[in-house]
């Protein structure tokens, strides 16, 4: 019976994980932000979450901001960003893949560039380290991308004080159980040991 019940379980979690919606999104600016400044936001997936569990965020984002914002979420094979970005001399993968989903918000009406100054990037958990090995990647090129944001993630070794580009660190308390939070208290350590040294701990400088 236990055989049986699990077999069921089993055959409930695959049919679900099938009918997740893993296709490319792309979000247009709201309306009622026409008149503001174009940007586009681009949301690297965690590990085995769905495109489709990002429309929520990715809206609420729109709301929010003082921009014209798109929000483009391109699909990971296997809904898995590091075989195409392990490190930044393997990352052209996620770099295509990027650039294909950025190229479907130009023919939806995007009129931004598909580099700085324009496009944000942003990931989440393994996505977010993703994101960050790819701007580090471009960092130095016509591709380079505008600035990060990790939500539930960081850079390399969780080091901000030397990551050359400006990172926003995202945490909230239940991501990753207690361990995840722990561990961002290495990016938020890194940072206040920059900030020491250019106008002080939570001033301007660092919170810009």
């Amino acid at each position: 019976m236990k055989s049986i019940i699990s077999l069921i379980a089993l055959t409930l979690v695959s049919a679900r994980r099938t009918k997740d919606d893993n296709s490319v999104k792309i979000f247009n600016p709201l309306d009622t932000k026409s008149e503001l400044e174009e940007k586009l936001l681009v949301i690297i997936p965690g590990a085995d979450v769905a495109t489709e569990f990002y429309t929520q965020p990715a809206q609420a984002i729109q709301e929010k901001t003082n921009l014209k914002l798109w929000v483009v979420v391109p699909a990971m094979p296997g809904k898995l960003c590091i075989p195409d970005c392990s490190n930044v001399h393997l990352c052209a993968p996620l770099q295509s893949n990027v650039q294909s989903a950025i190229k479907l918000a130009i023919e939806q009406g995007y009129k931004g560039t598909t580099a700085k100054p324009d496009v944000f990037m942003s990931g989440h958990s393994l996505g977010g380290v993703c994101a960050g090995t790819l701007v580090e990647a471009y960092r130095n090129s016509e591709k380079a991308y505008e600035s990060l944001v990790v939500m539930g993630s960081y850079v390399e070794n969780q080091d901000l004080s030397s990551y050359k580009d400006d990172v926003f660190t995202l945490g909230a308390e239940l991501d990753g159980g207690l361990g995840r939070p722990g561990n961002l208290l290495r990016s938020m350590r890194s940072s206040d040991s920059w900030a020491k040294e250019n106008g002080g701990i939570d001033g301007e400088n660092q919170i810009r």
